[in-house]
């Protein structure tokens, strides 16, 4: 399965909290041979600073496949997939060539 998304980003000026929206989008991009695209998924991640100097993760999502897939594969991949993402996350920004890095629409404390 693949999915074409649109996410949105912002950033709360006062709470630094950085909030990503994204959605299905069908019409960006031609259909691939062979591959089910997923036309009907919603997901928000909420990346929320705390006083500590953690980060508290939310992750919402919604998806529905539009297929014959078992809903137990739709289930498996809503709750195991953002804890594979986060890992990869957090490995990739420990590498030291993003140390002292910074994204342009964000504003740190």
């Amino acid at each position: 399965m693949r999915l074409l998304a649109h996410v949105i980003r912002r950033q709360d000026p006062d709470t630094l909290t950085v909030t990503m929206g994204s959605s299905a989008t069908v019409d960006k991009m031609g259909e691939v041979n062979g591959r089910h695209r997923l036309v009907e998924a919603n997901a928000s991640w909420v990346f929320e600073p705390l006083a500590d100097g953690g980060v508290r993760i939310i992750n919402e999502a919604h998806i529905d496949p539009g297929s014959a897939l078992p809903g137990w594969v739709t289930n498996l991949l809503l709750v195991d997939t953002p804890f594979e993402t986060m890992n990869a996350f957090v490995a990739e920004v420990r590498e030291p060539k993003y140390q002292e890095s910074a994204v342009s629409f964000t504003r740190n404390r």
